[in-house]
């Protein structure tokens, strides 16, 4: 039997810890909590009701990446054949990884699988999740791997020769864009990422749509800007270039219609690059190297 470590990274779960722990089969599979220095009743919970679990309880919030790296390292030392990332707002089917791990066996070269994201709320598949179906063309019905660019990391299964190789996640990613680095890093070292849609998961998040422009909208531009700078797949000067290219356009678009809001944060958002320029640029080569962030 493949042995399997089931990664949680927690902070403040008390809503989600039961659905999401009583979904793991901890016969089967060994589960791996890492809390990230939650103030609710989470690691009380943990300790009291899931002694076979686990618990790595951190001082201070690691951020998600670096929280599933503990567990990514634990998997490294320990012989696991697989590694399961799942989000606290996300359970599993008693099948959902079993499905998974054919699939993978049957086809290698796909290093991140995931299983379809449903959602209870929305009563199907999961709104974001859906969009990945739709530009990806995934048919519902087959039981292979289906090529994707990218799926979200709440419930990636990944062989353990995967974290061999591409490592850990950068921890220049606090919190978002840590898994679009990562799937651009599989890519680089020739690994391919997909969907089992006859595999199915529940991520039961809530897909909040707001139009105002305030911090939160700069804080994605920053992270869609440093997730493309930061792409090994793209040669670091024509990745400037590029980017340069698409701010000068925008600036110029919200010029015509007036918005001098945008284009006072995209100038924050141009300064920002510019200081964190050798970071960015430094860990670019460390991703072309093997295990990143985990030696």
């Amino acid at each position: 039997m493949d042995k399997v470590l089931v990664i949680i990274v927690t902070y403040n779960a008390h809503d989600w810890i039961h659905q999401c722990l009583n979904s793991v089969d901890m016969e089967r599979y060994d589960a791996f909590v890492v809390d990230n220095a939650s103030t609710d009743d989470t690691l009380s919970i943990l300790h009291a009701e899931y002694p076979k679990a686990i618990v790595r309880a951190m001082d201070k919030n690691l951020g998600f990446g670096q929280a599933n790296n503990i567990g990514l390292r634990y998997a490294l030392e320990n012989g696991y054949d697989y590694v399961f990332l799942l989000n606290q707002d996300a359970w599993l089917l008693p099948d959902t990884i079993e499905k998974l791990i054919a699939a993978q066996k049957q086809h290698p070269e796909y290093w991140v699988l995931s299983p379809l994201q449903m959602n209870t709320a929305q009563g199907g598949v999961e709104k974001q999740f859906s969009v990945y179906c739709t530009k990806n063309k995934i048919q519902l019905n087959l039981d292979v791997p289906q090529r994707v660019d990218f799926v979200n990391a709440a419930l990636w299964l990944m062989p353990i020769e995967c974290i061999k190789i591409v490592g850990g996640f950068d921890p220049i990613f606090p919190h978002y864009g840590e898994d679009v680095d990562y799937a651009n890093r599989v890519r680089y070292w020739k690994g391919c990422m997909g969907i089992v849609a006859t595999s199915q998961g529940f991520h039961e998040r809530d897909v909040c749509v707001n139009d105002v422009i305030d911090s939160k909208f700069v804080d994605k531009q920053i992270i869609a800007a440093m997730v493309y700078m930061k792409d090994i797949n793209n040669i670091g000067l024509i990745t400037i270039l590029r980017y340069s290219e698409f701010l000068i356009r925008k600036t110029i678009k919200y010029l015509m219609i007036r918005r001098i809001d945008y284009i006072c944060h995209y100038n924050f958002i141009i300064k920002y690059l510019f200081a964190k320029r050798k970071t960015i640029k430094q860990h670019r080569l460390i991703s072309k190297t093997k295990q990143s962030y985990l030696v």
